[in-house]
């Protein structure tokens, strides 16, 4: 059985994916909130999510520190992996001419 359950050490600006892919998740932060600095407690929500639902992974956006995600996986031994977005894009990916299409590619990899 596939598992329906992500983790998010950082914003959540993936409502409407997951609402629309029936995924479970929790996140370090809702929507886009500016705050990105995490207090134990969400560490810990974060870490027993992770631990609880056999992650392999838990997940940054894009051009973010992934402190959060980094603290989680640390003491849960899942990877870090990057979601985007789809708000930003990076310099080098820019000149690079990296597509929408591209990135949606990358985050059905990450995901896997």
């Amino acid at each position: 059985m596939e598992n329906k359950f992500i983790a998010v050490g950082d914003r959540f600006p993936f409502k409407y994916f997951t609402d629309y892919y029936k995924l479970d998740y929790v996140a370090a932060f809702g929507g886009c909130e500016h705050d990105t600095d995490a207090d134990i407690l969400t560490v810990a929500r974060l870490t027993n999510a992770v631990k609880e639902n056999s992650l392999k992974a838990i997940y940054k956006i894009e051009l973010s520190s992934g402190a959060v995600a980094a603290t989680v996986a640390a003491k849960t031994g899942a990877d870090v992996r990057t979601l985007h977005s789809m708000h930003n894009v990076s310099g080098e990916d820019f000149k690079n001419g990296v597509t929408m299409v591209d990135i949606m590619l990358r985050n059905a990899e990450a995901l896997s």
